[in-house]
């Protein structure tokens, strides 16, 4: 709807509004996909920060990505990085010459703690991924399979 004289008071306040509000989002989403599209360009995702995020993969530039991925997780705990070379850890007991899986209520502070690093390297590495990448590597069963 365009303003012109012919278009009564009370209504002009709002369709400036709107019309300023349009323009608005519209910018908004050009600079969006613009962005989005830009990453790909990149030397690197929107993960490029000193900060807790960690380095975004979109597809492109693997090798860039893992070495930055590397250093990340290993910065953040070494028994992170422990985890991604052992694979799950999996509590257990030997009870007559057998090794038996521990019971969770079982588990000790130490049990406890590498079973999380686990999850929490997963969970970093689902997180650096782009939704395409995601779903090619959620159905791995081992994070260095990811």
């Amino acid at each position: 709807m365009a303003l012109n004289q012919f278009t009564p008071l009370l209504l002009r306040p709002l369709i400036l509004t709107i019309g300023i509000r349009a323009k608005f989002l519209k910018f908004s989403q050009v600079l969006f996909f613009k962005t989005f599209l830009m990453a790909d360009k990149l030397a690197f995702g929107e993960g490029a920060s000193i900060n807790n995020r960690p380095p975004l993969f979109f597809g492109v530039n693997y090798q860039f990505w893992k070495i930055r991925m590397n250093f990340f997780i290993q910065s953040t705990d070494k028994g992170i990085w422990e985890a991604i070379e052992n694979g799950p850890f999996i509590p257990q007991v030997k009870k007559d010459y057998v090794f038996v899986d521990k019971l969770s209520s079982e588990w000790t502070e130490s049990d406890s703690k590498k079973i999380k690093f686990y999850w929490i390297v997963k969970n970093i590495i689902t997180s650096a991924l782009s939704c395409d990448e995601f779903f090619r590597v959620s159905k791995c069963n081992f994070a260095k399979e990811m």
